[in-house]
């Protein structure tokens, strides 16, 4: 492999990291947010789901991804079904994603060792590298489980509401390392 290859794909994953840590985004204007839109499989599962808001993560003229949450009538309610929608700028892979996620969910004060453990057996299992233009979608259910969807297809569960509570935290939680995404997303 080209050191300069190795090096431009350390930068990107350093400016992911620092850019999920730091909260540094870009607002996106809701027509965008519409017209990427929710595979049917996601809608079926959240009746009337509409956008709320959206925003983009950018470090050194680098943008990873683009987050957009939807609920159902545009109403967000932490303990009802929503989805949050990452569509991806660049190809980022699963091992950094899944990390990523379990320490941030630690960072929020969950310290469970065997639960986190349990949780990053099954996300190694659902989540793939993700390609450009390629989308994940997580989506709460009622019974406060997520179910997470490639490009519109069901890749698998977690049926675990603390999990649900912790993960969508990333974004959603009072204690996010992006209170601007945070905004942004909940239209605040």
């Amino acid at each position: 492999m080209p050191l300069e290859y190795v090096s431009r794909r350390r930068l990107l994953l350093t400016g992911l990291s620092v850019a999920c840590c730091a909260g540094i985004c870009l607002p996106v204007s809701a027509q965008t947010a519409l017209t990427a839109g929710l595979a049917s499989g996601p809608q079926a599962l959240i009746d009337g789901a509409e956008p709320i808001g959206s925003g983009r993560f950018s470090y050194l003229g680098m943008t990873p991804f683009r987050v957009t949450l939807y609920a159902p009538q545009g109403e967000y309610d932490p303990d009802g079904s929503f989805a949050l929608q990452l569509i991806f700028l660049r190809r980022i892979k699963a091992s950094r994603i899944i990390s990523v996620s379990i320490n941030e969910i630690k960072r929020q004060g969950f310290k469970d060792a065997a639960t986190l453990s349990d949780w990053r057996r099954q996300l190694e299992t659902i989540i793939p590298t993700m390609e450009k233009n390629g989308d994940i979608t997580g989506v709460r259910n009622g019974q406060g489980h997520t179910i997470f969807y490639l490009n519109g297809q069901q890749i698998g569960a977690i049926r675990d509401v603390r999990f649900s509570q912790y993960f969508f935290g990333i974004w959603l939680s009072a204690r996010s390392r992006s209170p601007t995404l945070r905004k942004q997303l909940l239209g605040v």
